[in-house]
């Protein structure tokens, strides 16, 4: 997998809730594609993916994309991203064509499909240009609702959970769309864990319960939760300057006097991203320590005034990070295991070396290849060698059950500031709805707070289910969390409200 089309990727999956959170009764479905230009461009694409001739596929890719959109991504680019799809997916059936009320996108077109090889339910949404030939402009294919009454949404008990979710998961790794492990809790009481696949596809290891994944973005959360323990100390504010805190050997450029502490929690500070440097094969094993990343981050021009947009920044992260070591006068590591993971119970959680030995932790394995003839591979020359503030570090579906019910417990911060934690932040507009250091999502029947993360062989959800009290847990270190996490939404959204909720 190319490192360009690495980060194509992850921007793609960084605004995938626009189409998901979608308000309940704010679209309508209609059983065939429009017959306008965006509609027959959809269909052209629908047809090239789910066909199985290659030259075919890059036919299309080298005449439906607009010189715009191509000037982004090379052709190779492109066919990378379209493999992904294909392998990960399968075949793409159409089921309905969705309008929603506001249109995001004028003049575009939203099909609705269902992936053969997971059963997701997923949004291709296409925009074309206005004037003949009318090429493509925009492209999103992300996770989407169901269409109504596509799904059973019959109320559901507790104990009700784990079958169906036994046998979808099951079905998942028969047919290798799933390894990982996955940990449902109501109320405080867990109600189905399960662990499928391979932890090492060589070795032919098996996951287990006790197994140690990848999270990715998930780490994020616990460098907020690092931030605002140091709130309620009164050793900092959410809306302290930057500047007050680092010098201005740490500060990006142009941000003395207006970056917070909160516009880098809610990635509206423009502070921009290190990944397109620390994957780099020759940078990987760069980047073992906070300071490390200062000469990527510190300097560089904000993206646009503080406080004005929504831009997913790991950079922002890092600068976090170097926050919490300057204020504790600890490393970040050291800080976050003494104060969250400690305490919390989290023994198997830690920031590994991805090149010494480790023990009961997953390789991550990505596919790559075109459709039919695509191998799995680790993602080892693709990740950072240590994890950061921004994200990275390893845990257990076990261990972040105990995070979760010590944030909630009030063991982690105090219920007022996971109040304002979990409230959103995101400008009018924004691709995600983000409150500081977790993201937000209204779903038709309750509201769920928490973090995902996005890497080739690391992928994780961490969602809690304010409205229902309930906790959905997936990691997964291949490409098949969607799935997983998608059938573990549906039942829980259908439990009974709770009559008792977390803070926030």
């Amino acid at each position: 997998m190319p490192i360009r089309m690495l980060l194509v990727s992850l921007l793609l999956v960084a605004a995938a809730p626009a189409l998901a959170q979608t308000p309940a009764g704010s679209f309508t479905d209609a059983p065939a594609l429009p017959d306008s230009p965006a509609g027959r461009r959809t269909r052209e694409l629908l047809d090239a993916l789910n066909g199985s001739d290659e030259a075919a596929l890059r036919r299309f890719v080298e005449q439906a994309f607009s010189p715009s959109y191509d000037a982004s991504m090379t052709l190779d680019d492109h066919l990378d991203f379209f493999h992904g799809i294909q392998n990960a997916h399968g075949r793409l059936n159409f089921v309905a064509s969705r309008t929603l009320e506001p249109n995001p996108l004028p003049g575009s077109s939203i099909a609705i499909v269902r992936s053969s090889r997971s059963d997701r339910w997923l949004g291709v949404l296409i925009g074309v240009e206005s004037a003949p030939p009318h090429r493509i402009t925009n492209l999103m294919i992300n996770t989407a609702r169901p269409p109504q009454g596509a799904v059973a949404t019959a109320p559901l008990a507790p104990a009700g959970i784990a079958e169906p979710m036994r046998a979808h998961l099951a079905k998942l790794a028969a047919s290798d769309a799933f390894s990982g492990t996955v940990l449902i809790a109501v109320g405080g009481e867990v109600v189905f864990e399960g662990a499928y696949g391979e932890a090492d596809r060589e070795g032919h290891v098996a996951n287990t319960l006790d197994t140690r994944f990848g999270l990715s973005s998930m780490g994020k959360m616990f460098t907020a939760v690092a931030i605002a323990q140091l709130v309620d100390a009164g050793k900092l504010s959410f809306d302290d300057r930057l500047s007050r805190v680092l010098g201005e050997d740490w500060l990006p450029a142009g941000a003395k006097d207006s970056l917070t502490i909160r516009h880098l929690l809610s990635h509206t500070g423009g502070a921009g991203d290190f990944l397109g440097v620390a994957v780099q094969p020759e940078n990987r094993g760069k980047y073992l320590e906070v300071s490390d990343y200062k000469p990527v981050v510190a300097g560089r021009p904000l993206d646009f005034p503080p406080g004005t947009r929504f831009q997913y920044s790991n950079s922002g992260f890092i600068l976090l990070g170097a926050v919490i070591e300057k204020v504790s006068g600890k490393r970040y590591e050291d800080y976050v295991r003494g104060a969250i993971w400690g305490p919390a119970g989290m023994t198997a959680t830690g920031c590994l070396d991805r090149d010494a030995p480790q023990t009961q932790t997953a390789i991550g394995y990505y596919q790559d290849g075109p459709k039919g003839q695509s191998t799995w591979l680790s993602n080892r020359s693709l990740a950072p060698r240590r994890g950061s503030p921004a994200g990275g570090c390893f845990s257990t579906v076990r261990d972040l059950f105990r995070f979760a019910r010590a944030l909630q417990g009030g063991r982690l911060v105090k219920p007022a500031t996971l109040a304002e934690m979990w409230r959103e932040q995101s400008p009018p507009g924004s691709a995600m709805r983000y409150g500081l250091g977790f993201i937000l999502e209204d779903w038709p029947s309750g509201r769920a707070v928490g973090h995902g993360g996005t890497f080739p062989g690391a992928n994780g959800a961490f969602d809690i289910y304010v409205d229902r009290n309930a906790t959905v847990i997936v990691l997964c270190n291949g490409d098949g969390i969607g799935s997983a996490r998608d059938k573990a939404r549906e039942l829980v959204l259908r439990l009974p409200a709770a009559t008792t909720r977390p803070p926030g």
